[in-house]
């Protein structure tokens, strides 16, 4: 993932990219508004899936000449952690996870809500995605993170797998028969 360092790419965010091993320029495989945060690879390469956060909606799109409204908006905190210094000001915006078809360049919503998903791993058949989420009623107040399994279908449900009072963290890791699922506890 990268930015190609122009401003245009820097306003969009970070974008999956490919990269000829046997060299070559590295051609955009995602155009995510907002940019992509963390992806895994579907075991048949047909798929990726995404973290990326919400889209802002109250983005203003610049205008034909490139300008931006001049008056800003003001700084609504509605969040028990409201400043991250690599972020600044948290918004009311999350991120969830998305199914990228690699053929199509379309992406669909897997989750959503007020949750913020991480580390997403695709079981070995392709079938089912496991990721990290908090999914606690003020998300923002602790750190009980879980690990959960979702279908790679949109508007599947995903279902938690672990129930520990704390953080359930890394990236999970299928075993080869998909029977089993490895995470950091604690």
């Amino acid at each position: 993932m990268t930015t190609r360092g122009d401003e245009t790419q820097k306003k969009q965010g970070a974008q999956v990219w490919l990269l000829n091993r046997a060299g070559g320029e590295a051609q955009e495989l995602t155009n995510i508004k907002g940019g992509v945060s963390d992806f895994a690879w579907s075991p048949d390469a047909r798929r990726l899936v995404l973290v990326a956060k919400d889209p802002d909606p109250n983005e203003e799109p610049e205008k034909k000449d490139g300008w931006k409204r001049k008056t800003a908006s003001p700084i609504v905190i509605d969040r028990y952690h409201f400043k991250q210094d690599r972020e600044g000001y948290l918004q009311p915006l999350h991120s969830h996870l998305s199914l990228f078809d690699v053929d199509t360049g379309k992406a669909e919503a897997l989750t959503g809500g007020r949750f913020d998903e991480q580390a997403p791993a695709w079981s070995p058949d392709g079938r089912f995605v496991a990721f990290i989420s908090n999914r606690t009623p003020d998300p923002d107040r602790n750190d009980d993170t879980n690990v959960y399994v979702i279908e790679a279908k949109p508007g599947a449900q995903p279902r938690q797998l672990t129930t520990y009072a704390g953080s359930d963290g890394g990236r999970p890791s299928w075993s080869p028969d998909g029977k089993w699922i490895a995470y950091l506890q604690g």
